[in-house]
């Protein structure tokens, strides 16, 4: 390894998704003077709830720093705990654990009862980009780097993102680089912006423990800035990126393809305040087509917008590569 301010130049690989954050983190290593040997790109073929930690993974974080306990912490251990025993459980018994529940939260106070809503009753889904892996291929293309894909399951996604790290030349992943944004501050009177909270918290700890048994070192470039730095951060360095993942919920169907802008940002702002849509995602994914990283730009040819598993989606079939505007 070779010395770069102070610190060390490793070969690293990039946990990939086409989106802003993955692509802001792999600039800001490659700026730090890191050499990316490979993105690795999983496509989820289930839609099940937010990453499923193993049980195993998750006694390890909650126990962690004896003495240190934290709300999030107990908040996700419960949460597997309830949903253990609604499964485990004959129907009649878990109906009676669920009107014992609506019960308490009738008479506890808005913070317990929004915090037990939120470790008791958080149903869900979580959805990727939803990119074809095509797509995300001449992405790749695109900024010339190579990319490994696999399919996975949530459930799997642990053992086959080290099972796939394990394949490589150790040389080429001396550290793993996680696209993952910093949480918004949480509020226990706001279940929303606690739900995101507690599984950003989780999952940087998720990393942390993976990048450990593989023994690489984990790269978070995004963690320490604050989830509007981040956009602030994406349109400043050149980047462009478009919505392809909405929640009819929060965002509309006019949101699919809206580039990510000045008006994007005073308009996420907005609905942060009113309705604690995150800032920086979870209700809204995205898409990069072009910036600092890329040789060539890419162009939508084709796309269509269609419902899936309850979120709204711009379904990207055909791309072309084409040269980048020069700029002015």
């Amino acid at each position: 390894m070779l010395s770069f301010l102070g610190g060390l130049i490793i070969r690293v690989a990039v946990t990939w998704t086409g989106g802003k954050d993955c692509c802001l983190a792999c600039y800001e290593v490659i700026s730090q003077g890191h050499e990316v040997s490979n993105l690795l790109n999983f496509v989820f073929t289930d839609v099940e709830k937010r990453t499923q930690y193993k049980f195993s993974s998750l006694l390890n974080y909650v126990f962690t720093d004896f003495g240190k306990s934290t709300p999030y912490k107990a908040s996700i251990l419960l949460n597997f705990m309830f949903k253990a025993l609604e499964k485990h459980t004959p129907r009649k018994v878990s109906n009676l654990l669920s009107l014992m529940l609506k019960a308490v939260e009738k008479r506890a106070p808005r913070k317990i009862s929004n915090l037990l809503t939120l470790m008791v009753k958080n149903d869900s889904k979580m959805i990727w980009h939803e990119l074809p892996p095509e797509i995300v291929a001449i992405q790749a293309q695109a900024m010339g780097m190579p990319i490994i894909q696999r399919e996975t399951t949530w459930g799997a996604f642990e053992d086959q993102l080290k099972a796939t790290i394990r394949t490589l030349n150790r040389k080429d992943v001396e550290g793993v680089v996680w696209g993952i944004r910093p949480p918004d501050p949480a509020l226990l009177d706001d279940s929303k912006k606690l739900g995101d909270y507690i599984h950003l918290r989780a999952e940087k700890e998720w990393v942390y423990k993976v990048c450990g048994d593989l023994d690489v070192e984990p790269l978070l470039p995004l963690w320490e800035k604050t989830p509007e730095q981040v956009l602030i951060d994406l349109m400043g360095k050149g980047f462009e990126a478009i919505i392809v993942v909405v929640n009819p919920e929060y965002l509309s169907e006019e949101w699919l393809g809206r580039k990510i802008d000045q008006a994007f940002l005073k308009e996420i702002r907005r609905l942060h305040r009113e309705k604690g849509v995150p800032v920086g995602g979870d209700d809204y994914h995205t898409f990069v087509t072009d910036g600092p990283l890329f040789k060539k730009r890419l162009e939508v040819l084709q796309s269509r917008k269609l419902a899936r598993s309850g979120y709204l989606i711009l379904d990207i079939t055909k791309v072309e590569l084409v040269k980048k505007r020069d700029i002015a």
